[in-house]
């Protein structure tokens, strides 16, 4: 987990992101590929609605070169950000 900026933070979850999947440019479009890349974004779908049930904003997601959901959240909810 990162902060950019105040209350808002980065949660980098652990499964590695896309392009830990591909061995270049031209193998991001391939089935597996793109196979592994709806599994990490049904992974973090999941962690959106988690939050969303505690009223914690998903401000944007990423995928191919991180493995990340960014979230706008008051920094006394630091620990329960973490334990997700």
């Amino acid at each position: 987990m990162a902060q950019y900026a105040a209350g808002r933070y980065a949660l980098i979850l652990e499964d590695p992101p896309v392009s830990s999947q591909i061995t270049g440019h031209n193998t991001l479009r391939t089935a597996a590929a793109m196979q592994y890349a709806q599994q990490v974004e049904a992974r973090q779908q999941s962690l959106v609605r988690e939050l969303a049930g505690r009223g914690i904003t998903a401000t944007s997601r990423v995928s191919t070169l991180a493995n990340a959901v960014f979230v706008a959240a008051p920094k006394s909810r630091v620990a329960e950000l973490q334990s997700l």
